[in-house]
C-alpha cells in the first residue's frame, strides 16, 4: 500500500525544483542554519529571536502539510516579533502650567 501527498506543500519541494536533487541537502542546511541560530540567539537572551525559534519550530513540524517559509505571511510574522519585542517609546505628557 502506498500512501500518496501533495509534494508541492513542502519545505523542501522548491528546494528540489530549483536545485535539482542536491537541492534537498542545500534546503536542509539552510533551514537547519537558521533554526540553530534562532536557537543560540534566544539563548544569550533575545527574545526577538526566541519568538522567531518558536515560529520555525511551528514550521518545521507542519513543513508536510502547509507551506509557511516564505512568502508574505511569514515576512509579516518576523516584522510584527521585531515591532513587539523593541523598546517602547513613552511619550511624556508635557505640562504647560495652563489649567
Amino acid at each position: 500500500n502506498r500512501v500518496l501527498f501533495n509534494a508541492n506543500t513542502s519545505v523542501l519541494y522548491y528546494f528540489l525544483r530549483d536545485f535539482g536533487t542536491i537541492g534537498i541537502i542545500i534546503g536542509a542546511i539552510f533551514i537547519g542554519a537558521i533554526t540553530v541560530k534562532a536557537y543560540n540567539k534566544w539563548q544569550k537572551g533575545s527574545r526577538f529571536w526566541g519568538l522567531c525559534f518558536i515560529y520555525l519550530a511551528n514550521v518545521l513540524f507542519n513543513s508536510l502539510m502547509t507551506y509557511q517559509f516564505f512568502g508574505p505571511t511569514p515576512f509579516f510574522i518576523m516584522l510584527t516579533f521585531w515591532f513587539l519585542t523593541q523598546k517602547k517609546i513613552v511619550l511624556k505628557k508635557h505640562n504647560t502650567g495652563c489649567k
